[in-house]
């Protein structure tokens, strides 16, 4: 039996990375040591940065991707413009030779 006023370690299963310690209950995390919180709000602390800094980074790449695309569409929109020109151009001359060779 514990001294009143002791506080008991966290129990060994209750350890590990990505541990999520909104599950455990409060009445278990009062009885764990101030070290003992302490040392897992700076491994929450420290996940979270990685989980930001990992976020951010997808976003960079999401965001360099999209600017491809874009850029990608911008580039075929002329292409396309282009070739409607060009196609035009075709029907208009086609349209002159019909008639010139209805004359």
């Amino acid at each position: 039996m514990m001294e009143k006023g002791a506080q008991q370690p966290p129990p060994k299963g209750a350890e590990g990375p990505g541990e999520d310690v909104a599950k455990i209950p409060d009445e278990e995390l009062l009885r764990w040591s101030k070290e003992e919180l302490v040392r897992r709000l700076r491994r929450a602390e420290t996940e979270k940065r990685g989980v930001i800094v990992e976020h951010g980074n997808l976003m960079r790449e999401v965001n360099r991707r999209l600017q491809q695309h874009l850029n990608e569409i911008r580039g075929l929109k002329d292409v396309n413009q282009k070739l409607q020109e060009d196609n035009q151009e075709l029907r208009d001359l086609c349209c002159f030779l019909d008639d010139d060779r209805q004359k």
